[in-house]
């Protein structure tokens, strides 16, 4: 089966990880009601009564899981341009390509898991009454 040039460029579009990939965590498509991104509760500490306990919490978590992002984010490189030379010759062998696409997709779940398992996390640091703040900004 032969892919067009330009079929093959908007399945790299759509599978491109970027920096912004990144520092978007907590959105998921959109973002589940009871989970906050970090930008949302950074931007509003003040007003939810963040201890510093809980602050340093937040902050640690982060941390831990920035290195996990790195890391996803460079095997996601490396699987996508697997992905853009398996689709670069004018015949494209679509069994390899497809086994290619499965692997980019893996890394993307990957990631998605990393990223919900941090807004859990951070929303466990958080008490009730934090959340119910969160959810009504």
């Amino acid at each position: 089966m032969r892919i067009g040039a330009r079929a093959a460029e908007e399945v790299l579009r759509r599978l491109r990880f970027s920096n912004a990939d990144v520092e978007r965590v907590g959105e998921l498509g959109s973002r589940p009601s009871h989970l906050f991104p970090p930008e949302l509760i950074m931007t509003h500490q003040r007003e939810l009564g963040l201890q510093d306990a809980q602050r340093t919490a937040i902050v640690d978590e982060l941390q831990q899981s920035q290195a996990g992002f790195v890391q996803l984010q460079w095997k996601m490189s490396a699987e996508s341009e697997q992905l853009e030379a398996l689709l670069r010759p004018t015949t494209v062998n679509e069994t390899l390509v497809l086994a290619q696409i499965d692997r980019v997709l893996a890394v993307e779940r990957e990631i998605k898991r990393a990223q919900v398992g941090l807004l859990i996390r951070i929303k466990n640091a958080l008490s009730a009454q934090q959340q119910a703040k969160l959810a009504e900004l």
